[in-house]
């Protein structure tokens, strides 16, 4: 039901910005890299579980790289014409994709034993 919350909202929101659809897709581009490649990062079995916050710190400053360099290539380059749509697209991908990724790691038998 969360997920379905919110597709909705972001494909409202997706309609009344029709206009900066190039800063709408901009801003969904990169919420969704920044959050594969994080939640790749921080979530991988390991058998070692001391490595577990290491992971998680550095799956988090992945996404802080991703985000602040895709951002700042598409602004200095001028491929979004609205810095506001893109960062409510951002937004707005970004919790969809968090409800993706942690109902997918939900469902996934745990490789290693650990739960």
């Amino acid at each position: 039901m969360k997920i379905a919350i919110a597709l909705v909202c972001l494909t409202l929101f997706g309609f009344t910005s029709i206009e900066h659809a190039d800063a709408f897709a901009a801003g969904s581009v990169i919420a969704l890299l920044s959050l594969t490649a994080c939640y790749w990062v921080a979530f991988r079995p390991t058998k070692v579980p001391e490595f577990a916050l290491g992971l998680l710190f550095l799956g988090l400053m992945t996404k802080l790289m991703i985000t602040s360099l895709g951002l700042s290539v598409t602004f200095l380059t001028d491929l979004a014409s609205s810095p506001l749509v893109a960062v409510m697209a951002y937004f707005y991908t970004s919790i969809g994709a968090t409800i993706y990724w942690y109902r997918r790691r939900k469902a996934q038998p745990s490789i290693d034993g650990m739960a």
